[in-house]
């Protein structure tokens, strides 16, 4: 319902501030009006609240036979801009779907329902996201396209390229506060709680079965995840549902060394359930406040 959903938490907070950002989110929105205005689009925007009946836990993930896919670096560009309707685009949501977009926000989630003003219907009928869910949003139309990001985030104008049918999935990462010292997102109870939460996110059949997942620093940034952690943990939980993954490392300085650590797993034939062996023992180091190697040297060295 409205009263559960994000709308009126967004509406009540506080007032929409005279930033630049929110001047290009608004630009964005009288873009989408505006197109309405000349033509009516034809595809039904669709809102899928998929869940899993039970979570896997830590040693079925240790038994996971599945065999490691295809995984792609790319340091530049962006899911929106880079990918197209083959694959499946992810948000780095909010647990709230949209997080700050109607308020100051203008990172990830809020920039991608901006330019997709159709994803705002979302924010009045889904409510909080729970750990075993994920929303799959179908069919919203890119109208607009921006340049920079947070503060620096401008309007450039109209979207002219034809979008049909791309499917997006909003995901929820533990927030652990700024930066990228946080050791609770080493333990294993919240190990598992995000590896399940990607499992979730991509064990459906949108927008077809095994289409590649467009990803990124989920859960980084401003949530104070390890980008090194996050990314070997979305690898494995495509990898248990059969799909490549398309990285997108938005030129971030701790992604370092991300094709060589792929790289050098791609040629070990490994499973799901070896390498979340490795992350684990990595994990078990880092909590005991005695790593003195990144978790990418650490399973290059180990595997």
């Amino acid at each position: 319902t409205v009263a559960t959903g994000n709308w009126g938490k967004q509406w009540y907070q506080r007032r929409v501030r005279g930033t630049y950002s929110s001047k290009a989110k608004l630009f964005a929105l009288m873009n989408y009006f505006e197109r309405a205005r000349l033509g009516v689009k034809q595809e039904i925007f669709e809102i899928h609240r998929v869940k899993l009946k039970k979570l896997p836990s830590l040693s079925s993930w240790l038994k996971n036979s599945s065999p490691l896919t295809n995984f792609t670096v790319s340091p530049c560009g962006g899911i929106m801009e880079s990918c197209g309707v083959e694959y499946l685009h992810v948000d780095f949501a909010n647990e709230y779907i949209g997080g700050g977009v109607l308020n100051t926000g203008a990172v990830q989630e809020e920039i991608m329902f901006s330019a997709c003003p159709e994803l705002l219907t979302s924010l009045m009928f889904c409510s909080v996201m729970r750990d075993d869910e994920a929303l799959v949003l179908v069919n919203a139309e890119r109208v607009s396209r921006f340049s920079g990001y947070s503060t620096g985030l401008k309007f450039v104008g109209n979207n002219l390229d034809v979008e049909s049918g791309v499917a997006r999935v909003a995901i929820d990462a533990t927030c652990y506060g700024w930066g990228t010292g946080s050791i609770e997102q080493y333990t294993q109870r919240m190990i598992l709680r995000d590896l399940n939460k990607a499992f979730v996110g991509f064990n459906h059949e949108f927008p077809r079965k095994h289409a590649t997942v467009a990803t990124g620093n989920w859960g980084c940034g401003v949530f104070g995840g390890n980008i090194q952690l996050k990314s070997l943990l979305q690898w494995c939980a495509a990898s248990a549902t059969g799909r490549d993954v398309r990285y997108f490392t938005f030129r971030d300085k701790n992604a370092a060394g991300m094709g060589d650590v792929v790289r050098h797993l791609l040629t070990r034939s490994l499973t799901v359930g070896m390498l979340m062996q490795a992350v684990l023992d990595y994990c078990e180091i880092r909590c005991s406040d005695s790593a003195n190697e990144s978790l990418y040297d650490f399973v290059k060295r180990v595997v």
